[in-house]
């Protein structure tokens, strides 16, 4: 860690002058603990920003530290539960991506029944793994995670928040504490792996649906798990987004687009270590794999 801490003070006070902005963290079900570890590591380098204040900063080249948007897929109640709170102690903003049918019904996403197979499963077939699974279209890769759960007897557990995702009554919690909500689809299905008119609803219904709860316009769209083309990411600015999500681990660079927007992903698991270690690989834009891929993390 020391080491890595020399590095960063040499290297990344050059980020900006070479044209890097910022970056956006992609994080998911960190506990309390785990962003005290991740704000204090950042917060050495980076200047926490909101999503508007993210926006601003793609047009600027303003001199200081690059910024830092921290965000969070997914809409699990451990972002209410844990991150929120320990977010508000330390003034630190936030965008939050809610699949909006798993907050109108309160079940879990279908991801969350693959995991809950290839955690108790001993020998599960590679038909059943996540990797095939998000390679597959939607329907068909519900159709066999649900069979399969059935056939095992597995289920996840619904009463942990990593699973249980929020409320509308939650979302709009959190939207009143000043942190921004976002739209993940509805059904955090893969939209290059559906016809394109189905994932043109995914995008249209669940940016409609965060409006609809929160009263004002969706800013901003996160693909699941990363997976987007061009052409969706232009449907979601018409249907009134400002910014577009995707899981390119690299920094939001000074040809950067609204519509196209790289972030890395910070596993909960990470220590300040590998914190600093994965932000350092993330600054050329060359080392890292994009999650969005069915392809092994380095990191």
């Amino acid at each position: 860690m020391r080491m890595l801490a020399v590095v960063a003070r040499v290297v990344l006070p050059f980020a900006r002058p070479c044209g890097r902005r910022g970056i956006i963290i992609n994080n998911h079900n960190q506990t309390a603990r785990q962003m005290r570890v991740q704000i204090d590591a950042l917060g050495r380098y980076f200047t926490f920003v909101d999503h508007e204040g993210m926006v601003r900063a793609l047009g600027s080249r303003g001199r200081g530290k690059p910024f830092c948007l921290l965000t969070f897929d997914d809409g699990k109640r451990v972002n209410i539960l844990e991150a929120a709170p320990e977010l508000r102690r330390r003034g630190v903003p936030a965008v939050f991506y809610v699949v909006s049918d798993a907050a109108g019904r309160g079940t879990p996403l279908w991801i969350d029944l693959a995991n809950a197979l290839e955690e108790n499963v001993e020998g599960l077939p590679a038909e059943l793994r996540v990797a095939t699974l998000k390679e597959l279209p939607h329907d068909e890769a519900v159709r066999r995670v649900t069979a399969a759960c059935a056939c095992y007897q597995i289920s996840p557990d619904q009463a942990d928040p990593a699973v249980q995702p929020m409320s509308w009554d939650e979302i709009r919690s959190l939207h009143a504490q000043g942190f921004t909500i976002g739209a993940h689809g509805r059904r955090h299905g893969i939209l290059t792996e559906m016809p394109e008119e189905a994932a043109r609803d995914e995008i249209r219904e669940s940016t409609r649906a965060v409006s609809e709860a929160l009263g004002v316009p969706c800013p901003s769209f996160a693909f699941p798990n990363g997976n987007g083309t061009e052409r969706l990411a232009r449907y979601a600015l018409e249907c009134g987004v400002t910014t577009v999500m995707t899981t390119e681990p690299r920094w939001v660079g000074a040809s950067a687009r609204p519509a196209w927007l790289p972030r890395v992903q910070l596993y909960a698991k990470y220590d300040a270590g590998r914190v600093i270690a994965k932000v350092l690989a993330a600054l050329p834009g060359l080392f890292l794999r994009d999650p969005g891929r069915p392809r092994p993390e380095k990191f």
